[in-house]
């Protein structure tokens, strides 16, 4: 591929790499192979993909693999790949917009890498998606992802969590439509706070709201644990605000810790939720 270049249709049976600044439209990548953390189609650095058909690629790491740089993925779908849909860690902006991204993750390694979306990314506006029946997790950011906006999906029956938002910050949820996910999360049970429609995970100054939240393990939910892992900032579960969500059928919401931590202390309110249909509000002492 040629920097800067503009490519229209075309069909590719093995792992594409595009230049720094290319276009592709309407193209179709299928049977190809990759390592781990790349893709069927690699952005090495800033590209604009646009109703691409990524599919039934179960030997490649992902359907589509992030560079660095401004990368804009609108459109199209990404279906059957081996553990991710669409992944990748650089990317600085990053805007997803109009793709289905289904049946990702058959080979995943769920408490690494796996289902729908998983991105560690600042500054990602993530928006008019449907996301559905990938193992592993529907749409999850990780480590430090910031500025963050996750609004107008559709996210249903992933086996995971349909949200997760794990040691990170600074995110804004809304106007999502968030069904039937979560219970294969912990075997095939709804544990803990696991399995949320919607969970923040040692996460903090968060926003989540008007989300309908509907038949899912449990709904919307936040944990706090001890997290070695993660990097400055501390991770701590703080400042979260859930409000005006419908939250039906879905378990338990609210939010737990296993460490001994005082969450009355963390700014963590619930307001002007509307839950019911069998689901149940624990609170921050769930």
């Amino acid at each position: 591929m040629r920097p800067g270049a503009s490519y229209c249709g075309g069909r590719a049976t093995s792992r594409i790499v595009l230049a720094s600044g290319d276009t592709w439209t309407k193209g179709e990548v299928t049977g190809t192979s990759s390592a781990h953390q790349e893709g069927a189609v690699q952005c090495a650095s800033s590209c604009t993909l646009v109703d691409m058909n990524v599919h039934d690629n179960p030997n490649a790491f992902a359907g589509i693999y992030l560079g660095t740089g401004a990368v804009t993925i609108a459109g199209g779908r990404v279906t059957d790949n081996g553990s991710l849909g669409i992944g990748g860690s650089q990317a600085d902006p990053l805007t997803i917009s109009g793709v289905e991204i289904d049946h990702n993750g058959a080979r995943a390694d769920c408490g690494r890498e796996g289902g729908g979306f998983k991105g560690v990314n600042e500054h990602l506006h993530f928006f008019g998606n449907f996301v559905h029946e990938n193992n592993c997790k529907g749409v999850w950011l990780d480590i430090n992802s910031a500025n963050v906006e996750i609004d107008h999906n559709r996210i249903a029956n992933n086996l995971h969590e349909g949200i997760f938002y794990e040691i990170s910050h600074d995110g804004l949820i809304h106007d999502n439509d968030v069904e039937g996910n979560g219970f294969k999360t912990d075997g095939s049970t709804c544990s803990w706070l696991w399995g949320g429609g919607i969970t923040i995970a040692s996460s903090f100054n968060v926003q989540i709201y008007r989300n309908v939240v509907r038949g899912n393990c449990n709904g919307i939910t936040g944990t706090q644990q001890n997290r070695s892992d993660s990097t400055p900032p501390a991770h701590v579960l703080a400042d979260l605000s859930i409000h005006n969500n419908s939250v039906i059928a879905s378990g338990k919401s609210g939010a737990a810790q296993d460490n001994g931590v005082d969450l009355a202390t963390r700014n963590i309110t619930f307001a002007h939720n509307a839950i019911g249909g069998g689901s149940t509000f624990c609170g921050i002492g769930c």
